[in-house]
């Protein structure tokens, strides 16, 4: 984009973060106007936790769900160190072989690959877990995934995350979730199991991220922001 001169002719160039919108505008040698981010949100009327309870028990686990590129081999090597904590590994998104995420690796007994993609059934599987995690590759998208911490917490669960720059927005750390380093299984295993033991804990961040999902990342919210911005420009 840079090279081919076209940012010029934008009006606005609009992110998902804040970290990202700082890149672009030293990027580009850009003003705030000319970059702005907005926040992503969620349907935070569908999800939402049940008013009727748990309708389908499942023995206690954790769930890890996105698509297939996400950093599974690190989730599977923190899981080998806690054998006593169960996860489900629920890609959406068809296994992508060349990128060696299950390549060569055994599973251990408390992994469990199992695979959602309709709505409901995503609703219906994080009601059913202790907490998410979402690991992360290190990317050039820094908000990739906040569709993936923003749903479990609109259903009144914690996540443990990679810390990206921009996914980091959408996980307030130590209070809504926790977020991790990049590639570091140990510190996966720490966090996971810190939320694992401590049920009360647990309960009290999912409690809080609920709350804070539905008033600062809601799908109305970003709607709300759009229209503004598109206002603006129409009368300018």
């Amino acid at each position: 984009v840079k090279a081919l001169g076209t940012f010029i002719h934008w009006n606005v160039l609009l992110t998902f973060s804040m970290a990202e919108a700082e890149e672009l505008r030293r990027t580009f040698g850009a003003d705030e106007d000319r970059v702005r981010p907005i926040t992503w949100g969620i349907d935070t009327d569908y999800f939402r936790p049940s008013e009727n309870g748990l309708q389908i028990y499942e023995p206690p686990h954790v769930l890890s769900m996105g698509v297939s590129n996400r950093d599974y081999p690190t989730l599977i090597e923190a899981m080998r160190r806690i054998p006593h904590v169960t996860c489900h590994i629920c890609p959406t998104s068809a296994w992508e072989p060349s990128l060696g995420a299950l390549a060569n690796k055994k599973l251990p007994p408390n992994v469990v690959i199992k695979s959602y993609d309709h709505p409901l059934v995503i609703r219906q599987a994080y009601e059913r877990c202790k907490f998410a995690v979402v690991p992360m590759q290190p990317t050039d998208q820094w908000s990739a995934g906040c569709t993936s911490v923003l749903q479990p917490q609109a259903m009144g669960k914690p996540v443990v995350a990679t810390k990206l720059p921009g996914l980091a927005e959408y996980v307030i750390g130590g209070e809504t979730g926790l977020l991790v380093n990049v590639g570091d299984p140990a510190a996966m295993a720490q966090a996971i199991d810190t939320l694992w033991r401590d049920g009360e804990k647990t309960a009290a961040m999912g409690a809080r991220a609920r709350q804070w999902v539905n008033t600062s990342r809601s799908l109305n919210g970003t709607l709300d922001q759009l229209t503004a911005i598109i206002h603006e420009i129409g009368s300018s």
